[in-house]
């Protein structure tokens, strides 16, 4: 079993950093599921039963690598699936937010000394001529073929609305806000374009109000406005991938059920399920 890959373009190794450092605000644990021609991250819900996603991301491999080579255990050749810390992975990635406009290359491969790691070289220039080499190694479980099928790409959502999220980055410090005021945040989307925010407590109602967004499907057969009560500390921790500057972002909807967010980024797509809550 080998992996082995190189990244040299700046934007590609800002990309990663981004969407890892993510993650990291999302989950403890995540999977890295590498194969020929993607590779993925996935986070399952916790205390789910029965296991379903949480997040979904799955990125070309040819898009974000020069070099990349992967031979999977012999179950399947194929592909190779990795537990790890993300956490660990986004401080391992930190020198690249800090010196991405001038680090050459980043390797990473798969290595084995008293436990399986992901081991991670940085090259970083000097003031001299040489360059400096930036080392980590972040642990990973070996996760066995027999448990991939948890791992598999979640169902299609059937929403009763799809909508287009307002920018990312108002969102973010607008539900920092609100997730001090209650724990749960109620979605309400209409067919004429409006999305509205809202907490309530026994002292407050407070709402924002967002206008004239684009929608891309609607339940005919339901006169909505559709509403669908999340943990407001899980919508607020996605907001964090604004630092990846989206395409677009689009919130796909089942009236009091669930929330898909999609995050579109070039060849990059990152999807987080969240499941409706009754307070």
């Amino acid at each position: 079993m080998k992996f082995r890959a190189k990244m040299s373009e700046v934007f590609c190794m800002r990309t990663l950093s981004s969407i890892v450092s993510t993650i990291s605000k999302l989950t403890k644990l995540c999977v890295l599921r590498l194969s020929k021609d993607y590779f993925y991250f996935i986070v399952l819900e916790e205390s789910a039963l029965p296991l379903r996603t949480s997040v979904w991301c799955m990125m070309q491999q040819a898009h974000f690598f020069n070099e990349y080579k992967l031979v999977g255990p012999p179950e399947d050749e194929s592909e190779i699936y990795l537990e790890l810390s993300p956490d660990l992975l986004a401080s391992s990635l930190s020198s690249l937010r800090v010196n991405v406009s001038a680090a050459k290359t980043m390797k990473i491969k798969l290595t084995h000394k008293d436990t399986p790691r992901l081991t991670l070289e940085i090259e970083l220039p000097t003031q001299t001529s040489q360059s400096r080499l930036c080392m980590h190694e972040v642990p990973v479980h070996v996760i066995p073929h027999r448990r991939w099928g948890d791992y598999a790409e979640p169902p299609t959502l059937d929403p009763d609305i799809s909508i287009e999220m307002p920018n990312l980055k108002i969102l973010r410090n607008i539900t920092e806000r609100l997730k001090k005021l209650h724990n749960y945040l109620n979605v309400v989307a209409s067919s004429e374009g409006r999305l509205t925010l809202n907490v309530e407590t026994s002292m407050a109602s407070v709402s924002t109000h967002f206008r004239d967004l684009e929608v891309f499907k609607v339940n005919d057969t339901k006169p909505g406005p559709f509403i669908t009560r999340v943990d407001v500390r899980k919508f607020s921790n996605f907001m964090t991938c604004e630092q990846v500057s989206p395409t677009r972002v689009i919130c796909h909807m089942r009236d009091g059920a669930s929330i898909h967010l999609r995050v579109e980024h070039s060849d990059m797509t990152l999807s987080f399920f969240l499941t409706g809550v009754d307070e």
